[in-house]
């Protein structure tokens, strides 16, 4: 058979360029909205090369292939969960544009069933062109028996490219993936909230938490358990600072409305940390927060001196601001101004608490 080696070789390289092509295609058709004119979050996220040059060099991303993973986050974690956060909204900034889709379970069943087989195919490919390999398609390439069969080396070396293409599209999967139930958390958190009072678009936690669970079992079901662990860690800091964000657009306090917010967070932070097996730290500061909303500046501020810091300074402005404007019985002596100002002297003298 070594006298067809050529022959077989040039075959496998045909067939496996045309299915890659096509499963680019698929993926490329997939991330996109059905009517072609919506814009996705996570499609314009995939899409900004530094951005995903920096989810790739993240410590989240690197250690993704290990199984046995600490149950609790650490503080490093936790702080490079919400850097990562951070900068995911800061490449919505500036971005004219509504969240009005997001890709349905399907397509991301679909698309989580194409990444494992990208990986399978491309680590094959790899083992069958590797002269390192056991697996290697044709072993002692370099002789001279080899040569007078004129098997190319270039459909070899075409072979190992096509390999890390295949690796190439299922990291890219992951990765899309990893954004998409991102993107959930923008879709059903921002569009709606503009004010707990006489609002019939609170922010949708309820939905949001049904669809993570949905996701979660799709996931689970369709690609190993430390991508599916890869995908949702990290995204209680996203949930967080939109919901933290969204407080900005109340114009004034609707309690029953705000309980009920905290209890869906609640309800959604047990669930995520049942998913992960870790605690889930920034949604607990999170229901903290809209719980402060429900007391007076005085209150806020006397918190601060007896327990610390726990938020940013601008995040504690919004709570007096809202407060404020809430409270119809504020005294003219203890105005917005004055308790802001007792707010900028009070940060200047503590620590702030860290996680």
């Amino acid at each position: 058979m070594p006298e067809y080696a050529s022959h077989f070789l040039m075959i496998m390289v045909s067939i496996s360029r045309s299915y890659k092509e096509t499963c680019d295609s698929f993926f490329s058709s997939n991330i996109k909205a059905c009517d072609n004119t919506t814009k996705l979050v996570s499609h314009l996220w995939i899409q900004k090369h530094d951005l995903v040059d920096y989810l790739k060099q993240s410590h989240n991303w690197v250690r993704r292939e290990y199984e046995n993973k600490s149950k609790k986050s650490s503080t490093d974690e936790l702080k490079r969960y919400t850097q990562e956060a951070d900068k995911l909204f800061e490449n919505l900034e500036g971005n004219d544009f509504r969240v009005t889709s997001v890709s349905d379970i399907n397509q991301l069943r679909c698309l989580a069933h194409l990444l494992e087989s990208m990986e399978w195919i491309g680590k094959k490919l790899n083992e069958i062109s590797n002269p390192e390999s056991n697996q290697y398609l044709v072993p002692k390439l370099n002789t001279s028996k080899i040569d007078n069969n004129n098997l190319p080396l270039a459909l070899v070396e075409t072979l190992q490219q096509l390999g890390k293409d295949f690796l190439d599209i299922s990291d890219s999967i992951l990765l899309y993936l990893y954004l998409e139930i991102r993107a959930q958390s923008i879709y059903y958190l921002l569009p709606g909230f503009e004010s707990a009072i006489g609002n019939t678009t609170e922010p949708k936690v309820l939905d949001l938490n049904q669809s993570v669970s949905a996701l979660h079992e799709a996931m689970l079901n369709a690609i190993s358990k430390s991508k599916a662990h890869y995908i949702f860690e990290g995204l209680g800091e996203v949930i967080s600072k939109s919901l933290v964000n969204q407080t900005r657009s109340i114009e004034i306090v609707d309690e029953i409305a705000i309980r009920k917010i905290i209890r869906d967070i609640t309800m959604l932070k047990y669930n995520i940390t049942a998913m992960l097996g870790a605690s889930q730290v920034t949604l607990e500061k999170t229901v903290h927060y809209y719980e402060l909303l429900l007391c007076t500046p005085k209150e806020i501020l006397e918190e601060i001196l007896e327990k610390g810091a726990e938020y940013s300074e601008t995040e504690y402005m919004n709570l007096l601001q809202i407060v404020h404007r809430s409270n119809k019985n504020t005294e003219e002596t203890v105005s917005l101004q004055n308790d802001l100002k007792r707010l900028s002297d009070i940060l200047s003298q503590i620590k702030p608490i860290h996680l």
